[in-house]
């Protein structure tokens, strides 16, 4: 029988040799750094013997046997079998439970013994343990916190030569950040450690390089191809190399060591950047280059307070498919760079720099991810950037991208390997966040050709690993509906773990990994069972909850996975004990897998993968393996038939279809046929009112079946519809059932029936047809659970709808998954939810829940659920029967934090209370319950901020303002959408806003107009002809998609002072000198005597246009019945009034009346069915908007 070799990451097809697995890796590329790794040896004590498992290089023959020796206090060793193990590269010796010995494994080859491998003493636990020297702690940092340190991500390599991996560990700061967060963090260490635990040397990276998942990436890897790795990281002034002496090569040696970058925010966007080589002996610094990609202009990489502009990545790529480079990566969501760099030891240069700004890669801007991956995907002996949905050719060029299939977006999580083996190349499955992209998807590497996606979806975690014999090819989840197979096909309930996969067991199939527990997932179970787990450690990065690494270092084929202790004393590296009948060479030999060991650091760590199908269907021949599975089936129901419909097979040797039927349940499948050979069928043998199941396996020409389709199923009727979307309200004794109204001709209403005995023994509840969608159930006690059907009625009545049942008690608190989403989602990916999940909006979103029942009518509290992660508040809508007003949920730091925000509303008595959530623009939280209090509130108790016998009072502005300040914080003459100049305390200076804001000569008449927008609690500052608003970070003022809310206050001069909304201690400051033109501005504290915090603001609806407005008023405002609009106005073209709601919904369009001079009134008295609230007041003059005025219907 043949011996078959795996000759290229691409082969399909391994063979057997009388029962013995043996795969060596023949690589068409250059070796990886670690073929000079010696052989390792594991023995490990159990109760019941010695396990002893080592490890197959690619240097070993293809015949090479193994003896197992013991040695004994020093004695001479005892060989242990009989005959050289071919079978395996593990033994158990149950000859001892000693653990004084030591093993050695000695190759055989031919009958005679070659080199034996390094003796090992027994580990008394399945664990190898390295002790941590701790950093020390409660380090002060400049906002007055302390941070301690724990170890965090690691890398091995030879660092020294000497054969043996060593360990490089980061320290993470207990006070450090994710880029969207501000603060201040600690500073981030890098160790190396033997195996022993000695500590070879430390690097401090210092406080002007931020800690966080996304800042620190460290590449180890020998680069130069001496023996020894080195390791690559950024860097800047205040680094420390291992041998405690600031960085002194290249840009470094001049630079200022004590200088901190740090703004107020804890951010640093300003000073050198670095990329430095150190050795990996010593730690001593080789060399340093200023940083590629470099940070440029904050503001170009997604926003300007310091979130995207830091988000790097790390790789190490044969990019001319010989040696190994060095390639740092730079912005995910909009500018994308990547730069590659080669080290000869002496020089550290850099080889290419690919930027998406230029206009032949526009197409890869904002397709990033949270990880990379790294692969000859082309076959052209070349190695590849994954990066996210596009890929970076070897030559610094664009491979190719999705987005003009996909949209900009992100991704969390993504793997490349082998998924479909028997496809040509290599697969990367991916998942994206964000709702305007498919939610998971698998492309050819190669090409980027989609082979299957999901539906939009914001999705955050996803893995692919061949979990089950079972299906063909890998298994994929995360975003999907369930497990999925290679080829989309549904094949069981998704893992729990979403994190990481390894192979620990015996077989050839992985298991996932998350925490501290290994566990394996069967089909038949539904789930996993915990086969391992590693008490007392914890994993890292929060609810990622990965390891330290996980790589195949020590033993046989399978990995390890290292953990750190509870009290970050140690870290512990995990083998497995369980035997396998499989040999395969160690896979830190593959090269595909060596690479993804070295980025596996990389922000939101991956699991490493080899560059071969490594898999349960690898030893099957191109005829022993079955087809894919039947997809899209569907189904079709008529009075005299059901057919079904599904997409043929791609395969080219499908030969045709077996139907199988089940009657009335699931549970009595039959072969219906099996001479199916196209891709539908009609199923005559029916029976109306009875429920058919199905499924379809495809048959290839081999005789081989595949797994089972999906099943479907559907009721051949002649009946009414069934009424879709039937709900429940609770209410006091009473409960209100609702639904879709049917759209079938032969409807003629609706019967409701009900039971206290869930799915039997209803009773018809109305006593004639409902012609409404909706029934009013009373009498009820609030302590019984009462269960609802629906049925529509025509000639007959239809079948049951689903059941829904409620208590009446629980009256007060509604799920939000219960309600209708528009452009939303509901999901369950983030703990702490009440129910069945929450409800996540898109930007364009709403979520309705209709029928929410008060006790009286009147004012009450209505509390919002909600958890709002994204470290900013988010604006949105409520809309509350007819009224409508902005509403922001305020960050709550976690997306698992959730809180309640309480607010006074007046509802109507009973269940007519529809409430609309939505979300304009900025996404909203997540949304979890609605509870309504019972109590009844006078409003007149309560402050503008709804606090009950508070101060808080409206000022002249209408805005609700927290207590008295000692002065007046606004103008009251300000209108909003008004354009207004700002103008300096000197002459002939005004305020421009282009990428930032300063003052300028004000020849320039459109850009120095600025309008002001009503905010929450004051004015949003918008550049009319930017649309930039003008904002702040640390003590810069800027200009962003945002902004913030600012204060406007008149001085007795006449002169006006521009304030923070959230500080009115702090204001604006402008340079006090003509001669200062072109100087940013800046925020300091403020004096009433300054004249450098004065503004000059005046109107300047006209500049720029012929259409001049003198004055626009409105009174009363607010109003009741009626309100009077008054303009000045002169200009050639008579003025329009158009009056919008909040909603967008124009409810005036009228000519205005002229009376005298160059006034123009004109009178609006709402009609009835207008709703009270806020409204817009448009003057057009020729189709232009000149003036917006804001009226408040009360």
């Amino acid at each position: 029988m043949k011996n078959y070799r795996v000759s290229s990451i691409n082969a399909k097809s391994i063979g057997l040799l009388m029962g013995i697995v043996l795969i060596l890796i023949n690589h068409v590329q250059a070796q990886t750094d670690v073929a000079h790794i010696k052989r390792s040896v594991v023995a490990i004590k159990s109760a019941e013997g010695v396990y002893v498992n080592w490890s197959l290089k690619s240097s070993d023959s293809e015949e090479v046997g193994f003896d197992v020796y013991r040695f004994t206090d020093g004695g001479t060793g005892v060989k242990l079998n009989e005959t050289p193990i071919l079978s395996s590269t593990n033994f158990f010796d149950s000859t001892t439970t000693t653990s004084g010995n030591q093993y050695a494994v000695v190759p055989v080859l031919n009958g005679t013994e070659q080199e034996s491998s390094d003796t090992v003493a027994v580990l008394d636990e399945q664990y190898l343990n390295i002790p941590l020297q701790i950093p020390a702690g409660g380090n002060v940092l400049p906002d007055g916190n302390t941070y301690d340190y724990r170890a965090n991500d690691a890398s091995v390599a030879d660092l020294d030569g000497d054969g043996t991996y060593e360990i490089i560990l980061k320290w993470d700061p207990t006070r450090s950040r994710d880029n969207s967060q501000g603060g201040y963090t600690g500073k981030t260490l890098i160790d190396a450690y033997k195996l022993d635990g000695t500590l070879l040397w430390r690097i401090d990276l210092g406080y002007n390089c931020r800690s966080g998942a996304h800042y620190n990436q460290f590449m180890v890897y020998d680069v130069d191809g001496d023996g020894k790795a080195e390791m690559y990281c950024k860097t800047a002034p205040g680094t420390k190399d291992g041998t405690g002496n600031y960085l002194s090569s290249g840009p470094a040696a001049n630079d200022d060591d004590h200088a901190d970058y740090r703004n107020n925010s804890g951010y640093v966007l300003e000073g050198p950047e670095y990329l430095t080589v150190f050795n990996g002996t010593d730690g001593k610094e080789l060399a340093s280059v200023n940083l590629q990609p470099a940070r440029g202009n904050v503001g170009d990489w997604g926003d300007t307070y310091g979130n995207r502009v830091d988000r790097f990545l790390g790789a190490i790529a044969y990019l001319d498919g010989q040696s190994p480079s060095i390639v740092w990566c730079r912005g995910i969501y909009e500018k994308t760079q990547l730069a590659a760099y080669d080290w000869d030891g002496v020089n550290l240069s850099q080889k290419w720099l690919f930027n998406a700004d230029d206009n032949e890669n526009s197409e890869y801007a904002g397709m990033g991810s949270h990880n990379l991956s790294v692969a000859d995907i082309d076959s052209d002996g070349f190695d590849e950037i994954m990066y996210g949905s596009c890929a970076i050719d070897h030559d610094g060029t664009g491979l190719w991208s999705k987005q003009s299939e996909f949209g900009k977006g992100s991704a969390d999580a993504g793997h490349l390997t082998d998924i479909m083996p028997d496809r040509e190349g290599l697969e990367k499955f991916g998942i994206m966040e964000g709702t305007g992209n498919p939610g998971a998807f698998l492309l050819d590497a190669r090409t980027g050709e989609t082979l299957w996606k999901t539906g939009n979806k914001d999705v955050g975690r996803g893995v692919a690993g061949d979990l089950v014999p079972e299906f063909y090819g890998m298994e994929c989840w995360g975003g999907t509906d369930g497990l999925r197979s290679a080829n989309n096909q549904r094949v069981g309930s998704s893992p729990g773990s979403v994190n990481f996969v390894t192979w620990w067991d015996g077989d050839l199939s992985r298991e996932t990994m998350s925490n501290i527990s290994v566990r394996k997932y069967t089909v038949a179970a539904g789930g996993e069972t915990v086969i391992f787990e590693a008490t007392g450690c914890v994993s890292n990065n929060s609810t990622k909850a990965t390891p330290a690494l996980q790589a195949d270092i020590l033993g046989d084929w399978r990995e390890e996975i290292i953990w750190r202790t509870e009290d970050n004393s140690a870290l512990r590296i995990y083998t497995t004990t369980i035997p396998s009948d499989y040999r395969f060479v160690r896979l830190m030999e593959d090269h595909v897998y060596r690479l993804s060991v070295a980025w596996q650091n990389n922000s939101y760590n991956q699991p490493p993968h080899t560059g071969f199908y490594l898999g349960s269907d690898m030893f099957k021949t191109a005829a022993e393996i079955p087809p894919s599975p039947p997809t899209e089936l569907e189904l079709t129901l008529d009075t005299a038939y059901v057919q079904l419909n599904w997409k043929a097979n791609y395969e080219s040797d499908i030969q045709g279809y077996h139907i199988y039927k089940s009657s009335g349940s699931e549970n009595n499948f039959q072969l219906l046929t099996d001479t199916v050979t196209g891709n539908e069928f009609k199923d005559y043998a029916i029976e109306l009112d009875v429920e058919y199941f199905y499924y379809i396996l495809s048959e290839d020409t081999s005789a081989n079946t595949s797994a089972a389709s999906q099943v479907v199923s559907g009721i051949p009727t002649d009946r009414p519809d069934v009424p879709d979307n039937v709900n429940v309200r609770a209410g006091k004794s009473k409960s209100l059932i609702y639904w879709d109204a049917s759209s079938a001709e032969m409807t003629k209403g609706y019967n409701v029936y009900f039971t206290e005995t869930s799915g039997s023994g209803y009773v018809k509840l109305n006593t004639e047809l409902i012609t409404d969608t909706t029934y009013l159930h009373e009498g009820l006690s609030e302590s019984l659970t009462y269960y609802y059907i629906v049925r529509a009625m025509g000639f007959k009545e239809s079948l049951d709808s689903e059941e829904v049942f409620v208590v009446p008690g629980n009256y007060k608190t509604i799920q939000a998954e219960t309600g209708l989403v528009v452009n939303g989602y509901i999901e369950n990916n983030h703990v702490g939810f009440e129910g069945e999940g929450f409800v996540n909006l898109s930007s364009a979103g709403y979520l309705q829940l209709p029928y929410i029942y008060s006790e009286q009518e009147g004012w009450t509290y209505l509390a919002i659920r909600y958890a709002n992660g994204s470290g900013e508040g988010r604006t949105g809508k409520l809309h509350i029967n007819d009224s409508s007003f902005s509403y922001t949920m305020e960050s709550t730091g976690q997306w698992n934090n959730y809180i309640y925000d309480t607010l006074l509303l007046n509802l109507n008595a009973g269940f007519q209370n529809f409430l609309t959530i939505e979300s304009t623009g900025n996404d909203f939280g997540n949304i979890d319950e609605v509870i309504v209090s019972s109590e009844q509130v006078n409003p007149e108790d309560f402050d503008c901020m709804g606090v009950y016998l508070g101060t808080a009072y409206l000022d002249d502005c209408g805005v609700c303002v927290s207590g008295s300040s000692g002065f007046d914080p606004c103008y009251s003459d300000i209108t909003e959408g008004v354009t207004y100049r700002i103008s300096l305390d000197h002459s002939g200076l005004c305020v421009e806003g282009g990428e930032e804001i300063i003052q300028n000569e004000c020849a320039g008449v459109v850009s120095q107009n600025w309008l002001f927008e009503k905010g929450f609690v004051g004015y949003k500052i918008k550049n009319s002809e930017t649309d930039l608003y003008m904002g702040y970070v640390g003590n810069t003022v800027t200009v962003s998609t945002a902004g913030r809310e600012w204060r406007v206050e008149q001085t007795e001069n006449g002169k006006f002072r521009i304030v923070k909304a959230s500080d009115l201690e702090i204001g604006i400051a402008i340079p006090g000198k003509k001669t200062d033109e072109g100087v940013g501005l800046s925020l300091v504290p403020r004096t009433n005597g300054a004249s450098a915090h004065l503004f000059g603001i005046e109107e300047s609806l006209a500049l720029g246009s012929d259409n001049h407005i003198e004055r626009l008023v409105a009174y009363p405002n607010p109003f009741i019945d009626q309100v009077h609009i008054s303009v000045n106005y002169s200009g050639d073209f008579l003025p329009e009034i158009e009056v919008i709601s909040m909603l967008g919904q124009q409810v005036v369009s009228d000519q205005m009346q002229p009376t005298s001079g160059s006034e123009f009134i004109y009178d609006w008295k709402p009609k009835t069915e207008i709703s009270k609230g806020i409204y817009l007041a448009n003057i057009r003059v020729n189709d232009e908007i000149i003036a917006v005025y804001r009226l408040l219907y009360e």
